[in-house]
C-alpha cells in the first residue's frame, strides 16, 4: 500500500493524540487497521486538529472502523497538511482514485458518493 504516504506524518493510534501538536490547518487524514495495515478511510479535514479530536468519539467513525474497534482491533491515523481546503479535496480525490486503481474497490470503511460514480 504505497498510497503516496511519504508526504504523510508517522502513523499513531487513533486514541493517542496526547502530547502531539496537531496542526490547525486543512489536510487529509487516513485511517488504517493496526494489525493488517489495511487502509479503511480517507478523508479531507477543514482543520486536522479538530477533525482528529472529533474522531476520538467512536460515533464519528465509519461503520467499518466501529466494527474493528468493537471486535478488539485498533486503528492508526496519519495526516498531511495542504495549503487550502480546496487542495485537500483534490488530494483526497487523487488518493481515493489511486486506491481504487490499485485494489479495484474503495477502502472498506468508505461509501461511494455520486461524485465518484
Amino acid at each position: 500500500m504505497s498510497l503516496k504516504l511519504t508526504r504523510f506524518r508517522d502513523w499513531f493510534g487513533y486514541k493517542d493524540t496526547s502530547n502531539r501538536n496537531l496542526p490547525h490547518e486543512p489536510g487529509i487524514v487516513i485511517s488504517r487497521v493496526y494489525l493488517s495495515k489495511e487502509i479503511v478511510f480517507i478523508s479531507k479535514a477543514k482543520y486536522i486538529d479538530t477533525f482528529i479530536e472529533r474522531r476520538q468519539n467512536k460515533d464519528q467513525l465509519s461503520e467499518y472502523e466501529q466494527k474493528v474497534i468493537y471486535e478488539g482491533g485498533d486503528l492508526e491515523l496519519s495526516y498531511m497538511t495542504t495549503d487550502s481546503e480546496d487542495k485537500a479535496i483534490y488530494e483526497k480525490s487523487d488518493l481515493v482514485h489511486e486506491y481504487i486503481d490499485k485494489y479495484g474497490a474503495l477502502p472498506r470503511g468508505m461509501k461511494l458518493t455520486p461524485a465518484q460514480n
